[in-house]
């Protein structure tokens, strides 16, 4: 069974020096992933942010990043973000 799958994102993370970043990896979700992404939101007393914390558990990899963090998944433009987390969606609904 595949559990990670590479994606391209429609624009690309846009580091400080100007590189952009648009090949990443993505795993299926644990409960624990969503458990812990709701937890984090919850303290953080915003629930929006839910898809940031999920997204960033789950993504392995954005171009030249190996630790993909909720900051970095915060400078996403909105098309990417739009992107990942309808992929997530996708991967993660039962078939």
């Amino acid at each position: 069974m595949q559990t990670e799958f590479d994606f391209t994102l429609p624009w690309g993370y846009l580091d400080e020096s100007g590189q952009v970043h648009q090949h990443g990896r993505i795993r299926l979700a644990l409960a624990r992933d969503e458990i812990e992404a709701m937890h984090e939101a919850q303290q953080r007393g915003n629930t929006a942010y839910l898809p940031v914390y999920l997204l960033a558990r789950v993504v392995l990899r954005l171009g030249g990043y190996t630790k993909v963090t909720p900051a970095l998944i915060e400078h996403l433009f909105a098309a990417d973000l739009a992107y990942l987390s309808e992929l997530y969606l996708q991967l993660n609904t039962a078939r």
